[in-house]
């Protein structure tokens, strides 16, 4: 028992990460009194800074401080930025601000009304230490598809920070930070390949002079084109790579066809995103399925006033895979095939 208990539990790190607990994640920005940044701190290793680029050896040597801080973070990232004292002086006003606003994840933005979340701390302190830090302030990421900028202002005084307010001029340090986008609906347009053949029934005079037609009846496995919503019950992540968010790529999906059938057959699956481009679903499709009537079967001749082969209708369930494109992707590529703009 307690062997089969750890090995779920192996499964479930190893191959679904999703599912992995993480403690609380800091990335600590250390800034001078100037607004440079002398250091960064991340998952335990320290990055030193001189004149905005890295000191340290490494094959980081000579990066950007930008470089490294402009990248998508995980949700649950806390910020915080720390005021390195180098040089003793006079008393000085700094502001903390933290500005979100969200992402374009759709191809045509829909606005509800939002604004700018702001979330300003502002602190006075006489500067004495010389090599003291102090904690300007910190915020956490805690929104998908966010991009929250961090804003520290420096003034002379408190006087000085009253009288200029948000002064532009006085900003010594900003910066962006991206959280990943996560979406919980989704819509698709595949091909179904059908697990079976599907069986066309008709009338067919095989010589002129026969006074009665014979059923006929091709097999064919026929191909569809289905659009469907899909459902990601964990909160799909297209930017994370599928070694990091593996459950997280599963979706259950509910269609129909595009054809005359539209509405008439219902689909019903499971799929999983490979890439944000590509996904494969296991589709069921919820239908009538056209019979021959009892007492007819292929090549039986019929009465000519019948018009149409004595079919009746079953409920019964078929199954299919279908490959997939997200429905913005497909409709460019549809378009740009057919010259639609």
């Amino acid at each position: 028992m307690t062997r089969t208990i750890c090995l779920i539990i192996f499964m479930a790190v190893f191959m679904f990460p999703g599912l992995t607990f993480s403690q609380k994640d800091t990335l600590t920005i250390v800034i001078d009194e100037n607004g440079k940044v002398v250091e960064i701190s991340d998952e335990g290793k320290a990055l030193k800074f001189e004149n905005g680029e890295v000191i340290d050896p490494g094959n980081r040597k000579g990066m950007s401080y930008q470089r490294i801080l402009n990248k998508i973070y995980e949700i649950g990232k806390t910020i915080v930025v720390e005021l390195q004292i180098t040089v003793p002086t006079t008393t000085y006003a700094y502001v903390f601000d933290v500005s979100k606003e969200p992402l374009t994840l759709q191809s045509i933005p829909v606005f509800i009304g939002q604004s700018p979340v702001r979330d300003i701390s502002i602190m006075t302190f006489e500067i004495k230490d010389k090599k003291k830090r102090i904690k300007l302030g910190e915020k956490t990421l805690s929104q998908a598809g966010v991009r929250y900028k961090i804003i520290i202002t420096r003034y002379d005084s408190e006087e000085d920070r009253l009288r200029k307010k948000m002064d532009k001029s006085a900003v010594i340090f900003e910066q962006g930070f991206e959280t990943y986008a996560r979406y919980y609906l989704g819509m698709n347009v595949g091909v179904l390949f059908p697990s079976n053949a599907s069986t066309n029934y008709g009338l067919l005079y095989n010589d002129p002079d026969e006074t009665k037609p014979i059923i006929t009846g091709d097999e064919n496995y026929e191909i569809r084109m289905l659009i469907y919503g899909s459902i990601y019950p964990w909160g799909y992540e297209p930017e994370k790579p599928i070694s990091r968010n593996g459950l997280n790529r599963l979706h259950f999906d509910l269609g129909t066809e595009l054809s005359t059938n539209i509405f008439k057959k219902i689909y019903v699956g499971i799929g999983y995103n490979f890439s944000r481009h590509f996904s494969l679903s296991l589709f069921a499709c919820l239908g009538n399925v056209g019979q021959l009537k009892e007492g007819f079967k292929k090549d039986d001749p019929v009465n000519p006033e019948m018009g149409s082969a004595p079919l009746k209708y079953e409920f019964r369930p078929t199954f299919g895979i279908a490959v997939s494109l997200p429905f913005d992707i497909a409709k460019n590529w549809l378009g740009g095939v057919l010259g639609i703009k």
